[in-house]
């Protein structure tokens, strides 16, 4: 029975220690139940009856602060600095930080990075930021011309796109003064 015990503690601890790379509570659920498993082992079997209460009652203690000892020292000195951060992002991408900044950056030119549906990425001389096409949708490479902010990304329309409509705003106005005389 001891070693049933010791199996269920290690692998609640493994559980336990999983949940730090498993997102989702399932494996620290899973932990956390077979840990009350082993306690409640340790206080009721019928194995340890040669066990005072009292012996029952440090075992079970040892086994509960044990493993928060023992996740305490996981999470502060391997938990975070053994794979040093390998699955947390790191990238960063440029946003307009205040409204002067954002208001500097209107009528600025550049090229989309990414497919801008409507939302996407752009190169403003060498200087990443992400944008929102006001024409809907554009593809990557195109030019494209600041014409505001939003919080957190930069108005944009295709360079093409505008020449194209002030085109045929001419041409629609053209055709409603033109009388067919």
């Amino acid at each position: 029975m001891i070693s049933t015990i010791l199996i269920l503690v290690v692998f609640g601890l493994l559980m336990l220690i999983a949940e730090t790379f498993l997102p989702g509570w399932v494996a620290g659920s899973i932990g956390v139940a077979v840990l009350l498993l082993a306690v409640i082992l340790v206080l009721s079997a019928d194995e340890l009856g040669g066990w005072s209460t009292d012996k029952r009652l440090l075992v079970a203690g040892v086994i509960i602060v044990g493993s928060i000892v023992s996740m305490v020292v996981w999470m502060r000195f391997f938990g975070m600095h053994l794979f040093n951060r390998t699955f947390t992002l790191t990238a960063e991408i440029a946003t307009p930080g205040s409204l002067t900044e954002a208001t500097a950056m209107e009528g600025r030119e550049g090229i989309a990075i990414t497919d801008l549906r409507p939302l996407g990425h752009a190169d403003f001389s060498g200087q990443r930021h992400e944008v929102r096409c006001l024409a809907g949708f554009a593809d990557a490479g195109t030019r494209v011309r600041v014409t505001g902010s939003d919080p957190g990304n930069l108005i944009v329309v295709p360079i093409a796109e505008t020449a194209t409509n002030s085109v045929k705003k001419l041409d629609s106005g053209a055709s409603e003064t033109f009388d067919g005389a």
